[in-house]
């Protein structure tokens, strides 16, 4: 429940500000979080989700059982968003939509193993040429700040959006190439007098 609470209070935030930060999170949760607490059957959950990979199925009518499953319902449609005259993508997967940014619609498809993979490659099929801005987010584990786009090295800014801006045909393509080397991410838990611990 807290999860999928959580995912809704960030497809808000995401929406009202347009902060890369917030799509950031959604994939965290989308690639980390809810997958971690699934079981394989696709229908048990696990309340907790220890280091140690013991696996506690929550009663079958909890609620985990049905946030669980709104909480995926909701991923789909934070993957792109439209702003002004422009499309944002927000989250890496393989996916398809058609959106319309400014008068003109556009179906944007997208191949991509991501997250065991870093290549996406997006198409564009307006309506007809027209120009607008595709905004790419740069995910916040980027090292280096850079990363690949059609095959040129670009450095953006972690936690942003990088944004092309052209007259767009129907086909066109942009291949995006992230580095994607192991990292370990290690959370430390300090408490202080009360016993309240504070994420570090």
């Amino acid at each position: 429940c807290a999860m999928m609470e959580w995912l809704r209070l960030t497809i808000e935030l995401l929406r009202m500000t347009g902060a890369a930060a917030y799509a950031g999170q959604i994939e965290r949760i989308a690639y980390n979080a809810l997958p971690g607490a699934q079981f394989p059957d696709g229908f048990g959950w696990t309340y907790h989700s220890v280091m140690n990979g013991t696996r506690t199925r929550t009663g079958e009518f909890a609620c985990c059982s049905s946030s669980g499953a709104m909480a995926w319902e909701e991923i789909p449609r934070t993957l792109y968003a439209t702003a002004g005259r422009g499309v944002c993508v927000n989250v890496y997967a393989p996916s398809a939509a058609t959106l319309d940014p400014g008068g003109c619609a556009v179906r944007i498809e997208q191949e991509t193993a991501y997250p065991f993979d870093g290549k996406v490659k997006l198409t564009v099929h307006p309506e007809r040429a027209t120009r607008f801005s595709l905004a790419l987010r740069v995910p916040e584990w980027l090292e280096g700040s850079a990363f690949t786009l059609d095959g040129g090295k670009v450095n953006a800014a972690p936690g942003t959006y990088h944004t092309v801006s052209r007259v767009w045909r129907k086909g066109d393509t942009v291949t995006i190439e992230f580095p994607m080397p192991v990292r370990i991410a290690v959370q430390t838990r300090a408490y202080n007098e009360k016993g309240w611990y504070l994420d570090g």
